[in-house]
């Protein structure tokens, strides 16, 4: 049985993350994923969930100011949000009272991260199966562009309680530059 489409996409963005900086380790990537690694679909699926919470907490981050707390790779990614996302993203928008209407997007906008983090063990759900050899080719292979951010979105308007957190304008801010799709295959 395949890896539903939303796994399939995220590995094969890895894959050519990995082809683009040196295309020469792209067989030894491979060779180590078959020899290594079970990528049963349930250890895929934990994967994704966890990277879904952590690209929102730096989501959450890059809009509040930053926690000692935070991990160098937490806030590598946090300290992006602002001038890569939510500047460009408010200026495309309307210009009325653009700080007022920035502090009252950004904590809205921190309060749906918050809620919708409880959700994640709802979320990329998946049958037992496991990663064989033509799925691993079709991985490595695939050319095709699908938005990692619309497959989780389509998936938080399927769940009856997390559509409600999903309005227009914060789901045009996850999908602005791909922001939530980038910031999963960032923490994965």
């Amino acid at each position: 049985m395949p890896l539903p489409l939303f796994m399939q996409k995220g590995l094969t963005a890895l894959f050519w993350v990995v082809k683009l900086a040196d295309p020469t380790s792209l067989n030894r990537v491979v060779t180590t994923l078959e020899e290594h690694f079970t990528l049963s679909a349930n250890e895929i699926a934990l994967a994704y969930q966890n990277s879904y919470e952590s690209a929102l907490n730096a989501i959450i981050a890059g809009l509040d100011k930053p926690s000692l707390l935070d991990s160098k790779v937490m806030e590598e990614f946090a300290n992006q949000i602002g001038p890569n996302y939510l500047q460009p993203f408010l200026r495309a928008r309307s210009s009325v009272q653009r700080h007022l209407a920035q502090q009252s997007f950004c904590a809205d906008t921190i309060a749906k991260c918050n809620a919708l983090i409880r959700y994640k063990a709802s979320l990329f759900q998946v049958e037992q199966t496991s990663l064989n050899e033509s799925d691993l080719a079709a991985l490595v292979t695939d050319t095709g562009s699908l938005s990692i951010t619309e497959l989780i979105i389509k998936q938080m308007k399927a769940l009856d309680k997390t559509r409600y957190y999903l309005d227009e304008p914060f789901c045009e801010f996850l999908r602005y530059n791909n922001l939530l799709g980038t910031g999963m295959l960032f923490f994965l």
